[in-house]
């Protein structure tokens, strides 16, 4: 007897179930089991035994064959281990783990999971698809600055590491490691075990480059309106003291009433031309500061484009500048008025011929598309593309200000009049530049069929 059971004439796995001890050995001297049986080597394998009272248990069972010195099988040599409880514990963790999982890839934005030494415990599809990676177990396991971002030393600058350090929450604002002209809000959460501490951090990373720029345009046009109203009464007032200085400068200059020599005539012309070009920065402040669209009709701006670009073909070859056009077909009308929309042409027009000195390249293409201040809405896309100096890093967020300027003898109106007369039509006006690379305006303006 083994264990108070009769064997005899029971298999390895009946034995099995009998026995109440962790681990057993078992000698089986007939040939209970065929397929052990007939095995030269030793198998191994997990097994579900039914035991006498009729519950089922899982075992690991090794079975080792016997021979004699003739080379005779003469029976087996069966361990087994109950593994059950280990089974079902491997079982729920899985099934917790595969929830988890797809709490994770339930969420749009990329969700990372790190030990506290910075290997990566757990990602979602999202963050797989923000590192153009496609399988996890590239991933899985390793440092994350090198299965995320194939680096072999840090991230520069990163400030999840303070985290570890502080064991508390953190959120900032960056420029994304994968599309740098994006913006993103990074939040880093503590993970804590009641023994260890901080053993761990959940990293959720949210594109915020619409909003960002959304909230600038908002902050603009709030500051641009606010400058609008007082530049308009400054030019008011400016313009009535000017009309008196024209009036007298007039009966000064009456030849009928006064001789005058040569060099006053001069200076009266020249105090002329002052008061001309004061009278003329007056009318562009004030309209600047006109906050309603005078006409409102369907405009195609693919027509606008063709027949404002007619003149400014003479001054395009005079400044060697080649003109590329790509104007898609049948794009949508936009409502507006078409004088209004000439003059922001015009504008940009002639800041890209102005920083081309030496010829270049313009490019000018119109498209309907998404926008990319306002989620879902429908736009006409208008773009044009110089190939001049480009626009230095610390003034590209001034270009749209009033008075704004880095020519000599400009007035820094042209691109804050731009500016206001796209808002008013309920678009947006935005430019892309890199010194030495040129620039690109972009103007996006609703559809006709698109909400305002």
């Amino acid at each position: 007897e083994l264990e108070g059971v009769d064997y005899r004439g029971k298999t390895d796995s009946e034995l099995a179930a009998y026995s109440k001890i962790d681990h057993d050995v078992f000698l089986v001297c007939e040939e209970s089991d065929e397929k052990a049986w007939r095995a030269k080597n030793t198998t191994s394998g997990e097994e579900v035994i039914t035991s006498s009272d009729g519950s089922e248990n899982i075992f690991d069972v090794i079975k080792v064959p016997l021979f004699n010195a003739d080379e005779i099988r003469k029976g087996l040599v069966v361990v087994g281990r109950d593994i059950t409880d280990r089974k079902q514990a491997e079982a729920e963790l899985s099934k917790s783990k595969e929830m988890l999982q797809a709490v994770f890839d339930g969420i749009s934005d990329p969700l990372i999971m790190v030990n506290r030494d910075f290997s990566v415990k757990m990602l979602n599809n999202a963050a797989l698809k923000y590192h153009s990676e496609s399988k996890f177990e590239k991933v899985i396991g390793k440092i994350c600055f090198e299965g995320l971002q194939g680096r072999t030393n840090p991230c520069e600058g990163c400030e999840i590491i303070s985290t570890v350090q502080s064991s508390e929450e953190k959120a900032f604002e960056r420029n994304s490691y994968v599309s740098p002209d994006n913006y993103e809000y990074v939040a880093v959460y503590p993970l804590y075990e009641k023994e260890v501490g901080m053993d761990g951090l959940v990293i959720h990373i949210r594109d915020i480059t619409e909003t960002k720029k959304s909230h600038e345009q908002l902050m603009r046009a709030d500051r641009l309106s606010s400058l609008g109203m007082l530049s308009g009464g400054i030019a008011h007032e400016i313009r009535n003291p000017l009309s008196g200085i024209s009036l007298f400068l007039d009966i000064l200059n009456d030849k009928d009433n006064y001789d005058r020599t040569a060099k006053e005539i001069e200076i009266f012309k020249q105090i002329r031309d002052d008061v001309n070009r004061i009278d003329g920065i007056i009318k562009r402040v004030l309209d600047f500061a006109r906050t309603t669209i005078k006409t409102t009709v369907e405009i195609d701006i693919n027509h606008l484009v063709q027949e404002e670009n007619k003149f400014w073909l003479t001054q395009l070859r005079k400044s060697d500048i080649a003109l590329k056009l790509s104007l898609e077909e049948d794009i949508p009308y936009v409502l507006g008025d078409d004088i209004e929309l000439r003059q922001v042409w015009n504008n940009l027009m002639q800041n890209a011929v102005e920083v081309m000195e030496k010829g270049g390249i313009l490019s000018i293409c119109t498209t309907k598309g998404i926008s990319l201040f306002h989620k879902d809405r429908q736009v006409v896309i208008i773009k044009i593309k110089d190939t001049g100096t480009g626009i230095k890093e610390k003034n590209q967020g001034s270009i749209f200000n009033p008075f704004f300027t880095t020519k000599a003898g400009g007035t820094g109106l042209g691109l804050a009049i731009s500016n206001q007369i796209v808002e008013r039509h309920g678009g947006t006006i935005s430019c892309e530049s890199k010194p030495g690379k040129g620039a690109t305006f972009t103007v996006e303006l609703p559809c006709v069929l698109c909400e305002v």
